[in-house]
Formats: C-alpha cells, structure tokens, sequence
C-alpha cells in the first residue's frame, strides 16, 4: 500500500486521538552541533530510504504525584505508543513497551533538567533502552512540555537515554513524535543556530533543519484556524516564508500536520544506523 495511503487510513483511525494541544519543545541544540552536522552527517538523504525492520523497547517510568498516584494508566501509554508507531510506520520502525516502573519521589514529578537529568539517569533508566520518563510539569526547561537529546552524533556508552514528557500531553498530540524525531536527530523546521535558511533553499543543505524538502519556516508562525498561512514574514533575501503547515517538526497547529518529508525520513535512518544501532 502507498505510503500516503498508509498515512491517510491510519490518521482517519487516530482522529479521535487529536487534540488542540500545542508543542513547546525544551530540546536544546548542542553548541557543537555545527561542528558534528560536518564531521560526521553527508547532507545527501535522497537515496536513504529503506525499510529499517526494527522495533525499539521503551522502558516507561512513571512519576508519582504528592499523593503517591501516577495520572496515567497502562492502557493510555498504550495508546500513545500505538500512535506514535504509525508516524514512523513508512520507514519500519516501531516500539514496544518493554517495561513501566513507578518512581515514588515527588520532587521529580516538578522535573528541572539541571540536576534532575543526570541524577534520574543514574538511578532508574535502563541501559540501551529509550527510557520515557512521566511527569506531572517540566519546570526547567520553562513552559516545556517535554524534551529529548537531539542524536546528531555517536553517544558515549553507557546508554541511558531518555525523554521526558508530561503526562497530559504524551496522547494523541504531536509531542511524543515529535520528541522521537529530535532523538533520531532532527531538528526544528525553524532552526537558526545552525544559521538562517533562505526562502529560495540556496543553503538548505547547510543552514536550518538541513533538509531542503523543508521550507525555510519561522517561530512564531502565524497561521488561520483554518491552517492557511497568513504570515507577511520575509527572510534576509527578502523572500516571503511559505513554510510546509503542520510538519511533526515545527510549532504549527497540531490540527494541520500532516506527516514527516521524506528527507526526514530519510535523516531518522541515517541517525538510528550511525548513532542509535545499539538501542534493542
């Protein structure tokens, strides 16, 4: 079946499962990311895609509130990881739940990425697993919903990845697959540490989200309910934006998406092959 079929029947089926909510990412660009997109990432995708035939384990942790209660249920993470598996559906990749713990320590239910990170890898997460770590809010990064380590570079072992999401947000919104693509290494279609995108896509392969099937895209973007772009935003040629409404990757009305370009397909292969291939 084509894969726009695929996509359309699964996302009819997941309809219920949308909501209106809207991403606020706390992932952060490594300042050396520059330096790694050169030395270790060829910018041609287009002849990548392939069916990679894995299914990935997911160590679910759960962190209970002051009350000692989770918020969650089985049955919705679930859920969620049977939505998240038809985004990546078109290139054969899937997850599984392996395994859900529940952590009684209410000072990681209010979750600040400095110190709580490293201190909740050392303690709870599985080794060469993706562990998801629940909690109620992320209060550093501020505002975030949830968060993920962007795998544009080989890791240091011991593996003990992990993404953090809240527990309200983690269903049938854009969150978790769009915290998914960040550790298979994309990045926002709006990014600018790795300098500006031009309009006319003269340093696509260089610059933004480096994938040129992208359109240059800004933050904040104004769209209609309609998801019709009403922006007059010019970039520094002077070209008006028309970015691609709804992208997985960007800040878009979760209502408009629609579903990764190939050339993100593409570049979650590259990563998982050269810089995720010891995830079981």
């Amino acid at each position: 079946m084509p894969i726009k079929l695929t996509l359309l029947l699964f996302f009819c089926l997941s309809f219920s499962l949308l909501n209106s909510q809207t991403i606020s990412c706390g992932t952060v660009v490594p300042p050396n990311s520059a330096q790694l997109e050169r030395t270790f990432i060829s910018k041609n995708y287009q002849a990548l895609t392939t069916c990679l035939k894995k299914t990935l384990s997911l160590h679910f942790i759960i962190v209970t509130d002051s009350l000692n209660k989770t918020g969650i249920t089985p049955a919705a993470i679930q859920l969620a990881v049977t939505y998240l598996n038809g985004w990546y559906a078109p290139v054969c990749l899937s997850f599984q739940v392996c395994s859900m713990d529940t952590v009684y320590a209410y000072k990681y239910n209010k979750w600040h990425k400095t110190p709580d990170d490293a201190e909740f890898r050392a303690l709870y997460c599985k080794e060469n697993m993706i562990n998801i770590v629940l909690v109620s809010n992320i209060i550093v990064p501020g505002g975030a919903l949830g968060y993920a380590p962007l795998g544009n570079a080989p890791s240091t072992a011991p593996h003990h990845d992990l993404i953090v999401l809240t527990k309200a947000n983690i269903g049938g919104g854009s969150l978790f697959p769009h915290e998914m693509g960040h550790f298979f290494g994309l990045y926002h279609t709006f990014e600018t540490s790795l300098g500006i995108e031009f309009v006319n896509e003269s340093n696509c392969t260089s610059t933004g989200d480096l994938l040129c099937d992208t359109p240059a895209d800004i933050n904040p973007a104004p769209v209609s309910g309609a998801c019709v772009w009403t922006g007059t935003n010019r970039d520094p040629n002077n070209d008006l934006y028309t970015p691609l409404l709804g992208n997985i990757m960007s800040y878009h009305n979760p209502a408009c998406a629609l579903s990764f370009t190939t050339d993100q397909y593409n570049r979650i292969i590259f990563c998982y092959l050269n810089f995720r291939n010891y995830l079981y």
